[in-house]
C-alpha cells in the first residue's frame, strides 16, 4: 500500500470510530424523543378534550347569563312603566290627604252631625 492509502485508512477508521458511537446516541435519543412525544400527545388529547367542554360548559353559561341578563332589562322596563303611571297618582292621594288633615280642626262630622265617641245624653229607641 502507499502511504497515502494507509493515511486515507487510517484517518477512515479514527472518523468511522468517532462516529459509530455519536449515531447509537443520536438513534437512542430519537427513541426517547418518540416515546415521550407519544406519551404527550395522548395528554394533550385528553387536555384538549377538556379545555372543549369546559368552552361549551361557558358557552351555556353565557347564553343563559344573557337570557336572565334581557329578562332583568324588560322586569326593569315594566317596573319602571308601573312606577311612572302610579306614582303620580300616589303623590295626589299623599297631597290630597295632607291637605284635608290641614282643612279640619277635629274629627270629620257623622251624617247627623255628632262627633263619634260622644254621646248626646239622650238614648235612642229602636
Amino acid at each position: 500500500m502507499v502511504t497515502w492509502q494507509t493515511a486515507l485508512v487510517i484517518v477512515l477508521a479514527v472518523v468511522a470510530g468517532a462516529l459509530l458511537p455519536v449515531l447509537v446516541q443520536l438513534s437512542l435519543t430519537l427513541r426517547t424523543s418518540r416515546t415521550v412525544l407519544e406519551g404527550t400527545s395522548a395528554r394533550l388529547d385528553r387536555a384538549l378534550d377538556a379545555v372543549s367542554a369546559a368552552a361549551e360548559l361557558l358557552d351555556r353559561v353565557a347564553t343563559g347569563l344573557e337570557r336572565t341578563v334581557e329578562q332583568v332589562r324588560q322586569s326593569v322596563r315594566i317596573a319602571s312603566a308601573v312606577g311612572a303611571a302610579v306614582a303620580p297618582s300616589v303623590a295626589a292621594a299623599v297631597k290630597a290627604w295632607r291637605a284635608g288633615a290641614e282643612g279640619r280642626e277635629g274629627p270629620l262630622p257623622q251624617g247627623n252631625g255628632a262627633v263619634p265617641g260622644e254621646g248626646n245624653g239622650k238614648e235612642e229607641s229602636p
